[in-house]
Parts: structure tokens; C-alpha cells; sequence
């Protein structure tokens, strides 16, 4: 198996994964999705609340809050406290609630909610480490793959015509001559090969894949990555052992 990156930042990566099945790449993307354990506000005391949103509205968006943390920070029950005593008028934001340290926002500016003046909110809070099989809110990860378009040229006589309907830039014209700039870009949509009359050939490749993966917790892409990898590795030795056992 081999692996290009095709870009990356802090908190996205995009790459191409050769020598594989779909059910291997799918098994990583479920994986990321609902089983790389992330932090997040689960309950919430509120000792008093008169801003303009219910208990429960403004519960489930601390809910949503992400969380870089630290898992020395969580204590010996596995939750960290969390705070949160603030009057109008005020724009509260994730960095006004009080945290232990080891604990931070992914976004300190994100805005939870907007105080008036005789509004105020006092609450208390429990963290807890989460699955997002469990609820959204412990999604480490949006992730998506396809497979790797191959794209073959023939006589194309309306280069121009192409390269200009083509919705993610594929394409691009030298001399006259329809030539590939950014196959990776490609979303098999099949336009060229209908504008080509039949002229270009885009078929998938069943064995390598674009596999996009961007965070939305407080772990970076390289973590989720290695951890859904350590994840699937304890199943798969976990069904040895169980095939061992048994007695066929």
C-alpha cells in the first residue's frame, strides 16, 4: 500500500491511498467517524439562566463546543468541570468558561451566545470523553473518499469548450491540445465525456482512492489518522484470537 499526500494543514489532509479495497478505506472512514474517542461538555447544571435561549438550547451548544485536551487533565472518574458565571451585556465566548488546566478551546472567539443587559448565566459543567457513534458532538472527524479517476484523451476537437466546463478545473488548453491539469480534482461527473462525444475515457480505479479527511475536535489529523489505525488493528487481532479459540 502507498500513500502521496496531496495537501495538508492543522486541521485537514487530502491524499491518495494506492494498492487497497473499498472496504479497508471505508472501514477507516467509519472508523474516524464514530470510534476516536474526543472530549465534550455532557452535562450541565445551570444554577441560574435568563438569557434568551432555554436550558436545553443552550446546553446542547456548550454541547458542540471542541475541545484540545489533555487526558491527564480528566479526573479519576474520567470528566473534567467545568464553569461558566457571566452578566450582560456580553458576547460569551468559549474562552470564558473556566477550565482546568490542560484544556482549551479549539476556538476561544467562538460565540456561545449574546447577553443583554439584566441577562446572566451561571452554570456548572461536566466533560467527558465521548464516540461519535454515541452523538455527534464526539466526532473527531468529517472523512470521505473516491475512488482515483483515470483519464484518458483522445482526438477532442472542442478543447476550450471542455476545459472550460469542466466544474473542478481538470482540465486546461496548450496549443489547442486538451491536456490534464488536476486529475485528482476530478468528481467522475462525466461532463468532458459528454461534451467529447465519447472522445475522452474516465473510468475508476477499483484498488487506489482520494481519501479526504478534515478535523472537527481538538485532534489533529495525524491523530485521528494514527488512532483509527491503532483501532482497527486491536479488531483485527481481537478476531485472531477469538478464531483461535474456536474449536473448527
Amino acid at each position: 500500500m502507498n500513500i502521496d499526500i496531496l495537501e495538508k494543514d492543522e486541521n485537514q489532509i487530502r491524499m491518495i491511498i494506492d494498492g487497497t479495497n473499498p472496504a479497508f478505506v471505508n472501514a477507516l472512514r467509519r472508523v474516524m467517524l464514530g470510534r476516536v474517542p474526543t472530549l465534550a461538555i455532557d452535562d450541565v447544571t445551570f444554577i441560574k439562566n435568563n438569557s434568551g435561549l432555554f436550558d436545553e438550547s443552550l446546553a446542547h451548544r456548550l454541547g458542540l463546543i471542541p475541545w484540545k485536551f489533555d487526558q491527564k487533565s480528566l479526573n479519576k472518574d474520567g470528566f473534567v468541570e467545568m464553569s461558566l458565571k457571566i452578566k450582560g451585556p456580553a458576547d460569551v465566548k468559549a474562552k470564558d468558561i473556566k477550565v482546568p488546566k490542560g484544556i482549551e478551546a479549539v476556538n476561544p472567539e467562538l460565540l456561545v451566545i449574546s447577553l443583554y443587559k439584566g441577562q446572566e448565566i451561571e452554570l456548572e459543567a461536566k466533560a467527558k470523553l465521548g464516540f461519535g457513534r454515541e452523538h455527534a458532538k464526539w466526532q473527531s472527524a468529517v472523512a470521505a473518499y473516491q475512488y482515483y479517476p483515470e483519464i484518458k484523451i483522445g482526438d477532442v476537437k472542442n478543447a476550450k469548450e471542455i476545459a472550460e466546463a469542466c466544474p473542478n478545473k481538470v482540465f486546461e488548453v496548450k496549443g489547442n491540445k486538451l491536456v490534464l491539469k488536476n486529475p485528482e480534482n476530478c468528481s467522475l461527473c462525466y461532463r468532458c465525456v459528454e461534451l467529447s462525444n465519447g472522445n475522452i475515457e474516465v473510468k475508476d480505479n477499483p484498488n487506489k482512492f482520494i481519501f479526504s479527511l478534515e478535523s472537527v475536535s481538538g485532534l489533529n489529523p495525524k491523530e485521528i489518522m494514527l488512532k483509527s489505525v491503532e483501532i482497527l488493528e486491536n479488531d483485527v487481532e481481537n478476531f485472531r484470537e477469538s478464531l483461535k479459540s474456536l474449536k473448527i
